[in-house]
């Protein structure tokens, strides 16, 4: 999990798979300090792949709309772990045994693995997990304006997958020449794909002025936390040079 955050603690030793996990999507593609090959074999590849892409999706809704921890604030430090223990143990699948790849894909339509995700074909189940939850989110924030699309794939293009820093003037500078009415969402879409920690109460009141259901409010950031993931997953493995003609 830690690996995936990015956040690995320096004092401890890791794998090599936990040292690319951290710095996956980090470079552009065709940037010589992402060229070196990953850590596992070719057959490993959709599933090391997607569980990083997906840890980047939920990993800024959680940012967007948890607490940092889910025990009260005032919960006594030794009973802390034993209840994350607890509660880890209880979140655990139901059904015994391993569970079978490509179940539970009938909850949502077919559809085709959107651009980026190539690295997926190699397992069907993964390919078709990915196309389907892609689609279904997509299809979902069909209403946000196209202004807004239109920024975040701007600022994606741009952006070499590290944090904006401290202070929220980035995000002053990223929605500037934005028709006024625009503005609280692309804020939100931003904040949710380059620094979802920075999210406050005014950002989603100032969204819902114009958008007041929650369901806009979880199609909208949903729509930027999947955006962005997919274009981290993009980046996650080395370009190789094109072929003779």
């Amino acid at each position: 999990h830690q690996a995936v955050l990015g956040t690995l603690p320096p004092d401890r030793t890791v794998s090599p798979v936990a040292e690319w996990a951290a710095a996956a999507g980090r470079h552009h593609p065709g940037d010589p300090a992402g060229s070196a090959p990953p850590p596992f074999t070719e057959a490993q590849l959709p599933e090391l792949c997607g569980v990083v892409v997906t840890f980047h999706y939920i990993n800024r809704m959680v940012s967007v709309f948890l607490a940092d921890s889910p025990m009260p604030a005032l919960t006594p430090a030794p009973l802390r772990a034993p209840i994350m223990r607890t509660t880890a143990l209880a979140m655990r699948p139901v059904t015994p045994g391993p569970m079978a790849p490509g179940a539970s894909l009938d909850l949502l339509p077919a559809a085709p693995l959107p651009p980026g995700l190539e690295w997926a074909l190699g397992s069907p189940p993964v390919a078709e997990a990915f196309g389907r939850a892609f689609a279904a989110v997509d299809q979902g924030a069909r209403w946000v304006p196209k202004p807004v699309r239109e920024r975040l794939r701007s600022r994606l293009d741009r952006w070499d997958g590290s944090a904006p820093g401290l202070g929220r003037a980035w995000l002053d500078e990223a929605v500037s020449a934005l028709p006024a009415e625009d503005v609280p969402a692309a804020r939100l879409v931003l904040l949710t794909a380059f620094a979802p920690h920075q999210t406050l109460p005014e950002d989603v009141a100032a969204f819902r002025v114009r958008f007041p259901t929650d369901r806009e409010l979880v199609e909208l950031t949903s729509w930027a936390a999947l955006t962005t993931a997919v274009r981290i997953g993009g980046r996650l493995l080395p370009s190789r040079p094109a072929r003779p003609a």
